[in-house]
């Protein structure tokens, strides 16, 4: 049976940030790709190219296409994407894992694992990645992570798993995966996968992949719908955009995730996140934190979002 993680580290670990402290991202500007289509069924052929084509190029690449899921909403969509069309997408050489998890048993109507198979993987074969929710939630966080390391190789430069392509959603709070404002797993730096034991959306316990996963992906793609999650995105897609003034400058830095580094000598405050050594606002207010969904900057700068009329009110001319 499940039990429990009572350990007194992993719940001072997971204390939200204060909520006085400014929001800060990696300096400079990213543009994603905006795809607005009129509803969320018209979202399914578009998703659909897009995954597939992300599949064929890891597949020629190195021989799998490691992806990563989201669950909510995503399974129907998805589910309809990969078995729609004239003939269901090739998924025999997918590495498929969960971008985050409910620490539930596989048949538990929270699973997004169980959301899936019922779904899709009863229907068409994959090699699908679980979570072992008979261990403790730390061990099964730690054991998740080892798994992802074993079959999820990393970029020539680099030491974290390389996903091919990690498919998102957001809630209308702004969190994505189970990263949500404010919590403390928007500092982690050292693991790849996190237990959280606090969520505020329920089940509480959880496991998530963490920004150094998400940050290290080839591609990665958000799908968002819904009225909700229109105040959302008006907020968070202009800091994409914004460039740096120049008070934002400071000296190069090689840490692999200071997505643009700058020669000058001048320098810069200590950056407040671990993640990115020399951060900027993300918006004119310092009062305005950042959502989770704006962290989620690929260091690829291959970014896109999927969106649905509704979703993208008010955000059309980004």
């Amino acid at each position: 049976s499940r039990k429990p993680a009572p350990n007194p580290e992993a719940r001072a670990r997971a204390q939200p940030e204060s909520p006085q402290q400014p929001a800060m991202l990696c300096a400079g500007s990213i543009e994603p790709e905006l795809r607005v289509l009129p509803d969320k069924n018209a979202i399914v052929e578009p998703l659909r190219e897009f995954v597939a084509a992300a599949a064929e190029d890891a597949v020629a690449r190195r021989g799998y296409f490691a992806v990563a899921l989201s669950g909510g909403s995503m399974v129907k969509l998805l589910s309809a994407a990969i078995l729609g069309g004239a003939a269901p997408l090739d998924i025999s050489s997918w590495k498929v894992f969960f971008a985050d998890e409910r620490f539930v048993a596989p048949d538990d109507a929270d699973s997004t694992y169980g959301g899936y198979k019922s779904a899709l993987f009863d229907k068409i074969g994959a090699a699908v990645f679980a979570i072992d929710d008979t261990m403790e939630l730390d061990n099964c966080a730690a054991d998740y992570e080892s798994r992802v390391r074993a079959e999820v190789g990393a970029a020539e430069d680099g030491a974290v798993p390389q996903f091919d392509l990690v498919l998102l959603g957001m809630g209308p709070d702004g969190h994505t995966a189970s990263l949500f404002p404010g919590h403390a797993l928007l500092s982690e730096a050292e693991r790849l996968i996190a237990p959280i034991s606090d969520s505020p959306k329920p089940p509480p316990q959880r496991v998530t992949m963490t920004l150094p996963l998400l940050l290290a992906a080839s591609q990665v793609a958000f799908v968002a719908t819904g009225g909700s999650k229109a105040p959302i995105l008006q907020a968070a897609l202009p800091s994409y955009a914004a460039e740096p003034t120049e008070t934002m400058v400071r000296p190069k830095s090689s840490h692999p995730l200071d997505l643009h580094p700058n020669p000058s000598p001048e320098p810069r405050p200590e950056a407040s996140h671990p993640l990115c050594p020399h951060p900027r606002p993300v918006a004119p207010s310092p009062t305005r934190k950042a959502y989770p969904v704006e962290h989620v900057r690929p260091a690829s700068g291959r970014l896109t979002f999927f969106l649905d009329a509704a979703a993208a009110q008010g955000s059309a001319e980004l």
